[in-house]
């Protein structure tokens, strides 16, 4: 999808009520309108060094990927589970649509989710960091299980004043 139409249907989301609930290590959204319900838990753990591949940690890369949210240090912190419902229905989240997220932030202003078209689909954005190594993700998790994600470069974006 086009990086603007994604960002504009961020922006254009319809108004929703719904419940958040945000604790140190996890973050719990409701969100109901027009008779539809979703749900999504993020839930974030410790990291283990024992049970990951930091040997290439210089080079910002875990279990052989690159990692987001650290500057060359081991994380404190990475995303231990996403889970989702749509209309009551369990959206499965593989994962990796998520293992590269470190040092993951779930408070309020810096996690939260919208519905996306024809209530068939979430619009997910998390921002994390280990201070200096700062980012935004953005997925788009679908009932069918067509999922995907973004994190945008600072370039990516660009910002026009005479809007």
């Amino acid at each position: 999808m086009n990086k603007f139409l994604t960002f504009l249907l961020l922006i254009l989301s319809m108004n929703v009520s719904g419940q958040t609930f945000f604790s140190k290590d996890s973050t719990h959204i409701k969100i109901t309108e027009d008779g539809h319900t979703f749900e999504i838990t993020i839930t974030r753990t410790s990291f283990d060094e024992e049970k990951n591949d930091v040997s290439k940690i210089k080079e910002n890369i875990i279990n052989g990927s690159p990692a987001w949210g650290i500057d060359w240090s081991i994380p404190r912190y990475e995303l231990e589970s996403i889970s989702l419902k749509i209309d009551e229905v369990e959206i499965p989240i593989a994962d990796e649509f998520y293992k590269f997220c470190y040092n993951p932030n779930l408070g309020k202003g810096y996690f939260n989710a919208y519905w996306g078209k024809d209530y068939t689909s979430v619009f997910v954005f998390m921002n994390g960091s280990d201070g200096a190594g700062g980012y935004t993700v953005a997925w788009h998790f679908s009932a069918d299980g067509n999922h995907s994600y973004m994190i945008p470069r600072y370039d990516d974006f660009m910002f026009k004043s005479e809007w």
